[in-house]
């Protein structure tokens, strides 16, 4: 089997407030496909290394992107303890790529969840922002359990090719979750040493 490189794209512990750190991460999965496996990398190839990978790095919520709806269920299956939230960004439901969240349903509670596409129409399927292909943001509001701790937390994949269509989704996901401490955690594309990722990040 040919060898091959996993994306994780972040973990790290989180400082929401002062007092309250939690271990989260992001996760391009890449979406399954014939060729991948071909090649000797694909999903059925990949999926135990990520299993093994989120476990030992013991991540409380976790945001991934491309996956399809077979994806996150068989992930899900192996990761016990663990459960996802998101849609299809072809339909808002099962079709196309997503951007969910995973979460340790033992230490979390969701009060409020949503999914909003990347576009100046929010409210359904559709391309925006000089996107090739629909983009959609899953959001979730969570409370964790043990300290009654309230918090957003958005992924999604931002079109970083030109740093308009970025801020804007930027712009969307601060918006969206008020008054509340947020952690949006997209799939970049890029190096975080570039002018693109500084200036959507910071």
């Amino acid at each position: 089997m040919k060898k091959f490189i996993i994306l994780l794209l972040l973990t790290a512990t989180a400082n929401l407030t002062r007092a309250q750190q939690l271990n989260i991460g992001t996760y391009n999965l890449r979406y399954a496909n014939k060729g991948d496996s071909t090649a000797g990398n694909g999903w059925g190839q990949r999926l135990p290394h990520i299993a093994k990978l989120v476990l030992f790095q013991d991540l409380d919520i976790f945001g991934t992107q491309e996956a399809k709806f077979h994806q996150l269920n068989e992930l899900t299956d192996s990761l016990p303890g663990y459960k996802w939230f998101g849609a299809g960004r072809d339909d808002g439901q099962h079709a196309g790529e997503h951007s969910a969240i995973f979460y340790k349903a033992a230490k979390f509670s969701v009060l409020k969840s949503g999914n909003f596409w990347m576009s100046t129409v929010t409210d359904k399927p559709n391309k925006g922002w000089d996107a090739a292909l629909p983009r959609i943001c899953t959001w979730v509001q969570f409370k964790e359990l043990k300290t009654s701790f309230t918090f957003y937390f958005l992924t999604s994949t931002w079109i970083i090719s030109a740093l308009w269509p970025a801020a804007k989704a930027r712009s969307w996901c601060w918006k969206k979750s008020g008054k509340w401490p947020v952690k949006c955690q997209p799939s970049l594309r890029v190096i975080s040493t570039s002018i693109k990722h500084q200036t959507v990040t910071r």
